[in-house]
C-alpha cells in the first residue's frame, strides 16, 4: 500500500474567524479525525463535535471558529 505524505501548508487564520475545513480519509478503514483545541460543526448538521468519524475513501466538511490559536 502506497502511503502519501501529508501535504503541509500554512494557512493564516485570525482569532474569531470562521473557517471551513475538509477532513479527507484516503484509506480503506474508518478513521477518527479532530482539530486540536477546537470543537466544530459538521456542515451536514448535528451537534458540535471534538472528533468526527470519516468513512473509508470519504470526506467530511466542518466549520470552526478560530479561538485557540496556540493549539496544534
Amino acid at each position: 500500500m502506497l502511503v502519501r505524505p501529508p501535504r503541509e501548508r500554512v494557512l493564516p487564520v485570525r482569532a474569531g474567524e470562521r473557517v471551513r475545513l475538509q477532513f479527507v480519509n484516503r484509506y480503506s478503514m474508518w478513521h477518527p479525525m479532530h482539530l486540536h483545541g477546537h470543537t466544530y460543526a459538521l456542515t451536514a448538521g448535528g451537534i458540535r463535535k471534538y472528533t468526527a468519524i470519516v468513512l473509508p475513501n470519504s470526506a467530511v466538511e466542518a466549520d470552526f471558529d478560530a479561538g485557540n490559536l496556540g493549539c496544534g
